[in-house]
Order: structure tokens, then sequence, then C-alpha cells
């Protein structure tokens, strides 16, 4: 409220005006223009951060409500945070399995000089399967990693989709020894052998990536290979167990085999049992020595 003093005499309005501060409209008209703006510039904010980010815009609107104190914002935050991995992990699965759809079984087309048996090379399904997920978002990157098995090669494979990446392992000793267990290449060489082997492996276990012989599709003279379920159980029994391929078939068959895939059928709950009984008696020995 403005007090005004009473002035002597007869009062005109010029006199009033010329008690009332000069610029006391104008003032009034420039905060309420100031104020105005402000509202508008705080909705234009809000509604950029709603399109940009709507989990952000629900935080800020939260941590402008009256009484929130620090440790109500840190919740809030971490509620931001778990949100956000939560909804990157959902566009990864809706990616990979859009990409595994248009995935096809990759041929294998060198043979092992040693073996005389047919593989498929890292670069084939490189050269196969990249430009599919490539176009899905995905990159993929390799890294060597601390073994579980002192003298190993551990290989760590990411495939990554915006914020979310997930890591996928193979470890193995280095390919220094021929089937007959003559060495037949150095550390060096072997270390190298086993690496991309590995780097195969992993690729072709992200993508779910199956592979088929030239001739017959997958079945020799009548064979069935394993399926997919059961590749899926003898790789997790492998490498639950830490269980060398080679030794492992040279174990349980005669017969020339150097992948998983290339087990048949019938064999599958001899090779698995076998794998489960090694596991078990790990375990066994672990918890006596504990």
């Amino acid at each position: 409220m403005i007090h005004l003093k009473q002035p002597a005499g007869d009062t005109s309005v010029a006199d009033v005006e010329a008690l009332l501060p000069p610029t006391t409209l104008e003032q009034d008209v420039q905060c309420a223009e100031a104020s105005f703006a402000r509202q508008d510039v705080a909705v234009v904010e809000d509604t950029a951060v709603a399109m940009a980010d709507p989990i952000l815009a629900q935080a800020a609107a939260i941590a402008r409500l009256p009484g929130l104190n620090e440790g109500m914002f840190s919740r809030l935050m971490e509620w931001q945070k778990e949100e956000r991995a939560a909804q990157a992990k959902e566009r990864w699965t809706e990616a990979m399995n859009k990409a595994q759809a248009e995935i096809i079984p990759v041929a294998r087309t060198v043979q092992n000089t040693q073996t005389k048996s047919l593989y498929a090379k890292l670069e084939a399904v490189d050269a196969a399967i990249r430009p599919i997920y490539l176009a899905h978002g995905f990159s993929v990157s390799y890294n060597t990693v601390p073994p579980l098995m002192p003298g190993n090669i551990r290989v760590e494979c990411a495939v990554s989709l915006g914020r979310h990446t997930e890591l996928y392992y193979r470890e193995a000793a280095p390919d220094t020894t021929g089937p007959q267990g003559k060495a037949v290449k150095t550390m060096l060489h072997g270390g190298a052998s086993s690496e991309t082997f590995m780097k195969r492996y992993a690729l072709c276990g992200a993508f779910n990536v199956v592979f088929r012989n030239l001739d017959d599709d997958g079945v020799k003279g009548g064979k069935e290979y394993v399926t997919d379920e059961e590749l899926a159980v003898l790789e997790r029994l492998v490498e639950e167990t830490e269980t060398s391929l080679p030794e492992f078939f040279n174990l349980m068959t005669s017969e020339e085999i150097h992948e998983l895939n290339e087990v048949s059928r019938l064999d599958f709950n001899r090779f698995a049992n076998a794998l489960v009984r090694k596991k078990n008696q790990q375990m066994a020995k672990r918890s006596a020595a504990s």
C-alpha cells in the first residue's frame, strides 16, 4: 500500500499523480511480462524434455515437489537409472529377435587338412551376419580378459545396442597340438588360433548362428546332429566344467568330431551325462576342500 501525504489547499489530479512514484505502472507491466515469459520458457523447456526423455521429465516434475529431501531425490534418480536400463535392455532384446529372424545357417566351406573336416571361418561368419546386425543397430567388439583357468585364453565378445551391452565368453588353452597330441604350432601361433576360434563361437553364441555342411545341409549319411537346445546344454556344461573339447572328444568317441554341433543326437545323452558327472565330481572336491 502507498501512503500519500495530504497536500495543502485544493488538490488537483495533476497534484496526486505528481505524488505517485513515476515508474510504478511501468515496473508492474515489466514484472508481469517477465513472469509470463518465465512461465512460457518453463513450459517450452518441460515440453522439450518430455519429448526427448519422458523419464527425465517425470523426474524433473517430481523434483519440484515441495518437501522433497535429499534421500527422496537420490532414490528418484536411482529409479530413473533403473528404468532407463530396463528400457535399454528391452530395446536390445527386440532388436536381437529381429536380427536372429534374418540370420540363416552359415555354410562350412573350409576343409581342415589334418582332420579332413569342414568348418566355417570367422570371416565367413562375419560376412554372413555383419550386414544384418549392423542394420538393426548392434555393434560388436572383442577383448581378452583374465581366464578362469591359468594358462588358458579367455575371449570376451561385447554386443551393444544403445546403452545396453551383453557379454559373451569363450575360454580354451592355446591350440598348439595336433590330433595325435604332437606339437604343431608355437605358443604364439597357437594362442592366435585359439583366440580366432573363440571369437567365432562367441559371436555365433551371441546371435544364435548355426552351421550347415554344403553337401547335405547338416545331415551326413542320415545322421542327425544335436538341436540348438541340446547344443546350448552341452556348451554350458563344457564351460562350467572347463572341459578341453579335443580331449573330451577323444575320450568319448572314435569319430572325427571337432565341434559340439557335430555331436549326434543319439550321443547327446551320453555326452551330457559325462559332463554332468564331471561337474558333480568337481563340486564334491570343492566341498571337501572347504
